[in-house]
């Protein structure tokens, strides 16, 4: 799930349904979080940080962290719906997570 060239940004969106869109993000050997975005249908509607326990990444690679872990869930003004196009990214980048963007099914 390698996001850049650098081999230094790893992630993935797991879970894309109309109520919740959820993965992992990292930087391989920082423990700090990622600062995550997510646009829907090009939109830029809300933002988190990755850093729920997530131990079967930690336990996947030694250069991971466990405390990776994100998720959104539908709020106002980030509302996502059945075919919606949905991004997660990394904030500030245009560096998306693998299995992103997506179509809510």
């Amino acid at each position: 799930a390698q996001l850049d060239p650098q081999g230094r940004l790893f992630g993935y969106l797991d879970v894309v349904e109309a109520g919740r869109l959820a993965g992992w993000a990292l930087a391989a050997g920082d423990a700090q979080p990622l600062a995550l975005e997510l646009l829907v249908n090009g939109q830029r509607v809300a933002a988190t940080r990755a850093e729920t326990p997530r131990e079967d990444v930690g336990r996947a690679d030694a250069r991971f962290h466990a405390r990776c872990g994100f998720e959104f869930l539908p709020s106002e003004g980030a509302v996502w719906r059945r075919g919606d196009r949905v991004e997660v990214r990394v904030a500030g980048t245009e560096v998306h997570l693998v299995n992103s963007p997506g179509t809510v099914g």
